[in-house]
């Protein structure tokens, strides 16, 4: 699919979703570049890229870049990478769950999602890896667009940890206006 113009995400919800090296965050940041193009003052990103490189020399989550930009606002969390970090399927589980409460508690909580034009999240996988859809979007209501981004493919197997990731995505995926397979 090809990448729908920013004006078709304007006012809406909005998910990327792609394989490992698919995009993701360039389109992102071309998105973010494209808002401020528009006119819009207030936007935010929450960056959850965890910034890792695979043993293949794979690099994952890349930061989105925002130096210039003097009307966006960034929030960076760093999670610990549950699949990178150990092959046992229970630990895995429990670095989602203390991750997606550290995204909570660093940067959900801190987006001033009232009367902001834009909220971008990047590398929402890290959030949806230990908890729902549903609680990210409660956070991200009242912001005029939303756009996320998330891992969504066959790169990491289909583990019960990646499983209930895709499971997740596909969910939020339901939830939004838009999605944007990449």
């Amino acid at each position: 699919m090809d990448a729908p113009p920013i004006e078709e995400l304007i006012g809406k919800r909005t998910l990327i979703v792609g394989d490992v090296g698919a995009g993701k965050t360039r389109l992102t940041e071309e998105y973010v570049a494209a808002l401020v193009g528009k006119g819009l003052s207030a936007v935010y990103v929450l960056d959850l890229a965890p910034a890792a490189t695979l043993s293949d020399g794979t690099t994952l989550g890349q930061p989105v870049d925002v130096a210039g930009f003097s009307n966006v606002s960034c929030i960076r969390v760093s999670p610990i990478p549950p699949r990178l970090t150990t092959d046992v399927e229970e630990i895995r589980f429990k670095i989602a769950q203390d991750n997606a409460r550290r995204i909570e508690e660093i940067g959900l909580r801190r987006l001033p999602v009232r009367g902001a034009d834009a909220i971008v999240v990047n590398d929402a996988s890290l959030f949806l890896q230990g908890d729902e859809p549903e609680r990210l979007l409660k956070y991200l209501e009242g912001a005029k667009t939303v756009i996320v981004n998330a891992y969504l493919g066959q790169y990491f197997g289909t583990s019960p940890f990646s499983r209930r990731e895709r499971e997740r995505v596909l969910g939020l995926g339901e939830l939004v206006d838009l999605v944007v397979q990449l």
